[in-house]
């Protein structure tokens, strides 16, 4: 509680397993006063609702196999969320460069349903950010190589189609731009 900001206290310990090691995968969606996180290398999701901010309440911590969040974001209606998997190495069944989807609008089951995997090794993902009107994710790639010699790709920025999703219409599919 920071409404007396000179005198800060704490309300409550978010201690789902997620949380215990968030990392950079904390994201919020306003509109439904949601926050997701996804615990460092680990599979588990875990889903406050955040309608009162001073007692968050955990609607789901959940394993979905093969999808990590090492940064993400929430469509803008809260009900699909798209993440990145960097850094995953070494988490059997999960693509070291990828970006999921998980359809978030059943708070207690949130369930991956689309892979994206960088169709050249040297796009690492790290991030990702949506549209405002939820049917672009914008993928950030950086170069794992210290130098151009050893990775001559760059760091850059992919566009992906995501209007399938926005839209919930049946095998959805990403789209590179």
């Amino acid at each position: 509680d920071v409404s007396d900001s000179r005198n800060p206290k704490v309300t409550r310990y978010m201690n789902s397993p997620a949380m215990l090691d968030a990392n950079e995968s904390i994201a919020i969606n306003k509109s439904r006063k949601l926050l997701l996180a996804n615990g460092a290398n680990t599979t588990t999701f875990d889903i406050y609702d955040l309608s009162d901010c001073l007692h968050p309440v955990l609607k789901s911590s959940t394993a979905i196999p093969s999808m990590t969040s090492h940064s993400g974001g929430f469509s803008p209606d809260g009900r699909m969320f798209y993440s990145s998997s960097c850094c995953s190495v070494g988490m059997p069944g999960t693509p070291t460069s990828a970006v999921f989807a998980i359809d978030v609008s059943d708070l207690s089951k949130p369930q991956g349903i689309a892979t994206w995997v960088s169709p050249k090794a040297e796009w690492l993902t790290h991030g990702v950010g949506v549209s405002q009107d939820g049917s672009r994710v914008y993928v950030v790639f950086f170069r794992n190589k210290d130098d151009q010699a050893k990775a001559p790709e760059l760091n850059g920025i992919g566009i992906l189609d995501v209007s399938d999703f926005q839209a919930r219409r049946p095998n959805p599919q990403f789209r590179l731009i």
